[in-house]
Order: C-alpha cells, then structure tokens, then sequence
C-alpha cells in the first residue's frame, strides 16, 4: 500500500495562471517606460519557504504524524482483508456456492468497510491540512505583500514548481531574506506554535 496523503503538494498557493503572470509583468514595463518610473521586481522560491518557515515545519510533522496514524490502522485492515480471501479461496474448494455465499458477502462488506474507512481518512487528513495550512499561507502572504511595499518593489513573484521562473538574476532572490526575517518573527497567533525551533532560529 502506498501513502497517497503524503504525496500532496504542499504549494497550492501563488498557483496563478502563467499567461496573466506574464502579461501583468509586461504591463508593468510598459507603464514604467511611459511614466519614467523604475520598476522593481523579485522573486522568492515558494518550496524553500514552506520547507523552511517554523510553523510549516511544524504542521509538516503533525500532519505526517496523523498520516502515519491512520496508515498503520489500514494496513492492519489490509491485512485482515488479505487473510480473509485466502481463506476464501481454501473454502472455494471445498463448499457449495450456496454454502460459501454468505463468506462472500462478508468479505464484501469488510472490503467495503475498508474503502470507506481509507476515503474518511483521507478526507479528514485533507481537511485537517487545509485547515492548519490556511492560516500560515496567509501568514506567509501578509508578510511578502509588507515586505514588497517597505522596500519599494513593484512585484515579488512566487515559484511554485520548478520551470515556472524560465530566468532569475540570483541577487533578485528574496527568499533567503524573506525565510530568516519570517522565522524571527513567527506571530503568537501560529497554529502549532515550536518555541524551541524558534528559539534555534534567532541565535
């Protein structure tokens, strides 16, 4: 059995359409070259934050846990289901159809309890992950857009996944900056707060 809930991506965000993207960037020279304003613009690495920013982390680990929690629960039913069609398959040999009906239906219903017990698991990792996730999304959000108005930029643009960015100069790579100003500012209000990770982090 594989472990599909730990096979999510964790980068839903900043998963905007690339032609919009790419249109907005070449409005913005234009607009600069009219105007005769300078236009300022970087990028961050939308992976390396999410792997590096405490309470991700944090949530990370919870939701691995959880994961690995209901993991253990359905391959111990796996098992159970695997031990009940061998038995199947002896008593196939030696009973009636009508005599080996209702071991059937009872297989049939542990296999359908089974799919239904992995479908809530899933369903309640998934919502557990939204859930935890939703706040520091936001959190990581709040924090760029500030950033990007203090320091004058006129955008700051998100990696998702590799191959979005096709070119980024190096010294327009915010995300180093952006990952150590967030981990010594982590607010109270995270919801799996790690005082020691943070604690590490401003020494």
């Amino acid at each position: 059995m594989t472990n599909e809930i730990n096979g999510q991506k964790w980068m839903p965000w900043l998963l905007g359409g690339m032609a919009i993207l790419l249109l907005a960037v070449v409005y913005l020279f234009k607009v600069a070259v009219f105007s005769g304003n300078t236009v300022k613009i970087a990028y961050v690495k939308s992976d390396v934050i999410l792997a590096q920013y405490i309470p991700a982390q944090a949530v990370q680990r919870q939701l691995q846990s959880e994961s690995s929690h209901a993991q253990r629960e359905l391959e111990g039913r796996y098992s159970e289901l695997q031990e009940m069609n061998k038995d199947l398959q002896r008593k196939s040999q030696v009973l009636t159809s009508q005599a080996l009906a209702p071991h059937m239906s009872a297989f049939q219903q542990k296999q359908n309890e089974f799919m239904q017990l992995q479908e809530s698991h899933q369903q309640a990792l998934q919502q557990k992950q939204s859930e935890l996730l939703g706040p520091i999304f936001q959190d990581i959000s709040n924090f760029i857009t500030k950033y990007g108005r203090d320091h004058g930029y006129t955008m700051i643009l998100g990696t998702p996944v590799d191959g979005v960015l096709v070119y980024g100069d190096p010294a327009a790579d915010l995300t180093d900056i952006i990952v150590a100003e967030m981990n010594t500012k982590v607010p109270p209000s995270m919801p799996v707060p790690m005082p020691s990770l943070q604690d590490s982090t401003k020494k």
